[in-house]
């Protein structure tokens, strides 16, 4: 029952989406012949700091009288300086003017068309932005409306802006402790696994994680909610017994840390799997990979449709399948070769099966995003396989290390920089191994973006393998 009610509520935001997509150009015509040198009132929806020491603010629109725009798409965005915004905070009196009315003047421009790596279409650009263009203000004046006054008092604008403040708090004493304990490139590889920061990391270094395979390391993703959810629930067995509580508290620290870190798709998916198998686990139902991947899957576009255009969402769920679908047969194909030429026990517990196995889980991942990484980036990394043997071992202490020194540092701060010492030293071994593999002759091979057909016959011949080389396995080991 619950699984048709998802399904046709998908169904249904799906409908909308397409009519949404349809219509794209309209919204278009109509935003840029409607917000042409006007006076606009606008409601900040959403505030982001830029790189270019200025803020990107998300807004709808509230005095438009085109019949042509919906509701949704009387959106936009517009920049504004660090020290207009700050005379606005300061005027306003609020920690954010995420809610207030502003007064601007000023020309709507479209948004410029994203290009390959990245995006895919025009429309799509536009969409999945959820917004049709930039406002671009003539005087960079911003006035805040008489209004405020009133909203502001308003319990749902001081229950938003209580959780903005305490976010705020949070983000900024973590990352003050980040910045007392770490330096350099450690600095920002942990705010980047910890807070989604990746601003302190290098350039050089950024790009030869790119160019490497190895840049999922600073992308919070399942490795690090699902070690997060390890060290969460072992600390709570300290303290609570129950299993079912225990659980909740879970749920609840890491829907906390979800919202701490904003919108990540790859973050929300982990921590979605990871509640269901919880859920499963402490009150005894069976575990399904396969569900709680189509769960997540459907939970997510039902929220946000245009995420199925994402290069992060798509590479995010592949590299799922990769791990529970390929990963698996493949392992076992491998064990049975090595079976036929000496002791599968030994094997299992050798150095060289543990460094076999990461080489199969890097190789199964790259099976299933391959199509999606040629489409977005126009090629691969021809050392993804050797990068992630040599960096995600040590990527397990780097997140734990790193974790316990800024807690620790609180309390006992010499053991706190004792332990960030370490994640230092971890820090530097994962920099020095991307210069070494730079050093090889090849690094990164571009190819010919596939077609959409090319694509889909790719994934059916990968699907008719799996399952031709699970049935094989299931057999030989049905035979002994």
């Amino acid at each position: 029952m619950f699984t048709f009610v998802l399904l046709f509520v998908f169904s249904l935001r799906i409908i909308v989406f397409l009519l949404s997509f349809n219509n794209c150009e309209l919204y278009i015509e109509e935003a840029s012949k409607n917000f042409h040198k006007q006076q606009l009132t606008i409601q900040v929806v959403d505030v982001q700091l830029s790189k270019y020491n200025s803020y990107l603010i998300k807004f709808k629109i509230q005095n438009s009288k085109s019949k042509n725009l919906s509701f949704r798409h009387k959106q936009g965005i517009l920049f504004i300086t660090r020290e207009k915004y700050e005379k606005l905070i300061q005027e306003s009196q609020v920690p954010s003017v995420e809610g207030l009315l502003l007064e601007a003047n000023g020309n709507f421009k479209p948004l410029p068309s994203i290009s390959n790596p990245g995006g895919t279409s025009k429309k799509i650009s536009y969409m999945s932005g959820n917004s049709l263009g930039v406002f671009e203000s003539e005087t960079n004046s911003y006035f805040l409306k008489s209004e405020n006054s009133i909203r502001i008092n308003s319990m749902k604008f001081r229950m938003l802006h209580f959780w903005i403040l305490t976010k705020t708090k949070i983000r900024d004493s973590i990352t003050k402790q980040i910045d007392t304990l770490f330096y350099g490139n450690g600095r920002g590889l942990v705010s980047a696994m910890l807070l989604g920061i990746k601003d302190n990391i290098s350039e050089e270094l950024s790009n030869l994680l790119k160019i490497h395979g190895v840049s999922h390391i600073i992308a919070i993703s399942g490795l690090h909610i699902g070690m997060l959810f390890l060290l969460i629930d072992n600390a709570l067995k300290l303290f609570v017994h129950k299993n079912g509580q225990r659980f909740y508290a879970v749920l609840l620290l890491l829907l906390l840390y979800n919202l701490l870190i904003g919108q990540n798709v790859s973050a929300i998916r982990a921590s979605f799997m990871v509640i269901i198998f919880s859920y499963a686990m402490t009150y005894g139902y069976p575990y399904s990979k396969t569900k709680s991947v189509y769960l997540s899957f459907i939970t997510y576009l039902i929220f946000y449709p245009y995420a199925i255009f994402k290069c992060g969402f798509l590479l995010s769920y592949g590299a799922v399948c990769g791990l529970f679908y390929i990963y698996p047969p493949l392992k076992e194909f491998v064990l049975y070769l090595r079976y036929l030429k000496s002791d599968r026990s030994s094997y299992h517990y050798s150095i060289l099966f543990a460094v076999v196995d990461l080489g199969l889980i890097s190789v199964s991942v790259n099976i299933a995003t391959l199509p999606i990484l040629i489409y977005f980036f126009k090629g691969v990394s021809a050392t993804s396989v050797i990068g992630n043997i040599l960096i995600v071992p040590v990527v397990m202490a780097f997140y734990v290390l790193s974790i316990f020194s800024i807690i620790i540092s609180y309390a006992l701060p010499l053991i706190g920089k004792l332990i960030a010492s370490t994640v230092m030293m971890i820090s530097g071994y994962m920099e020095s191994m991307t210069k070494v593999l730079n050093m090889l002759p090849v690094t990164f091979t571009y190819l010919k973006v596939p077609s959409f057909v090319t694509i889909a016959i790719y994934y059916c011949l990968l699907y008719i393998i799996i399952s031709k080389l699970k049935g094989f396995c299931f057999a030989k080991e049905i035979n002994g």
